[in-house]
């Protein structure tokens, strides 16, 4: 048999033996650390859509200059989530492999809520998706915030110039 501290430590496959989420192991100041970071995610998020949509607003009418803010913005979305995964799994003592990150870097919609329904129980799990909802839809209007800015930049420079 082994006890909680052995079973701890042995390496876990996509956060096999973890302890319970009640007991989560950090001092209050880490705790409060984590949760900075995990708010700076959030404001960085909103950053990135605020850009994606302002290059958007500009090459609205050429798809050959989108392709490339789609990429770029798609990967930063995702690591940046990923980054959030990281952090949380943290605060829960949920261990998170390599295995794990190289899959949710392709399969982010399926790994995301498979990393919510492992790490929380009833409420706490909506919660979860409320919160991952809101800030997609937050960045979605930050993309559609820096269009309209984009667009009203041009046409202002298309009115001084003119």
């Amino acid at each position: 048999m082994h006890s909680q501290d052995q079973a701890v430590s042995e390496p876990a496959e996509f956060g096999r033996n973890h302890p319970p989420a009640g007991d989560l192991g950090l001092d209050p100041d880490a705790r409060i650390d984590n949760s900075m970071r995990k708010f700076n995610c959030y404001i960085f998020l909103m950053a990135v859509g605020l850009v994606a949509g302002f290059l958007y607003g500009f090459g609205f009418d050429n798809d050959d200059y989108l392709k490339p803010i789609d990429l770029a913005s798609s990967v930063v979305v995702t690591f940046t989530f990923l980054f959030w995964v990281y952090l949380d799994a943290e605060e829960r003592r949920f261990r998170i492999t390599p295995r794990f990150s190289i899959i949710f870097v392709f399969l982010p919609l399926i790994c995301m809520p498979w990393y919510i329904f492992r790490t929380r129980k009833g409420l706490a799990c909506l919660n979860a998706f409320g919160l991952i909802s809101g800030l997609m839809i937050l960045y979605l209007i930050a993309a559609g915030l820096g269009a309209v800015l984009s667009l009203l930049l041009s046409s202002g420079l298309s009115l001084i110039r003119g």
